[in-house]
């Protein structure tokens, strides 16, 4: 499993990724992240509520986030501070789908969620 943020989103990366994860007998996962723009943030607003999932971090336990309007100590232990529920969800569909044009055509291999 291969994860990176923004600063690994290129084209190259995932090429060889891609070209990594096609050799017979292994398997190769990744995740990219980018900041989000426009395009992203319209897509966000057109998905069901029932598409989102509860997030969970690399043990499994259900993610947590920042609740709005709390004390500002980032190591605050105060249950208070604290939300369970950080929530994911696939664009692939409606960026695919939306405004009548694939808006990922140019963007991945065919194949990227």
């Amino acid at each position: 499993m291969v994860a990176c943020d923004d600063a690994g989103d290129s084209h190259d990366l995932i090429a060889r990724l891609d070209k990594l994860a096609v050799r017979p007998g292994y398997q190769v996962i990744y995740a990219v992240g980018w900041d989000l723009c426009e395009r992203e943030r319209a897509a966000i607003t057109t998905v069901a509520a029932h598409a989102w999932q509860i997030t969970v971090d690399e043990h499994g336990e259900i993610r947590e986030r920042r609740a709005e309007g709390v004390c500002g100590e980032l190591d605050c232990g105060l249950h208070t501070c604290w939300v369970k529920e950080a929530h994911v969800t696939e664009l692939a569909s409606p960026l695919r789908e939306a405004s009548g044009r694939d808006q990922l055509a140019d963007c991945r291999p065919p194949a990227t969620r």
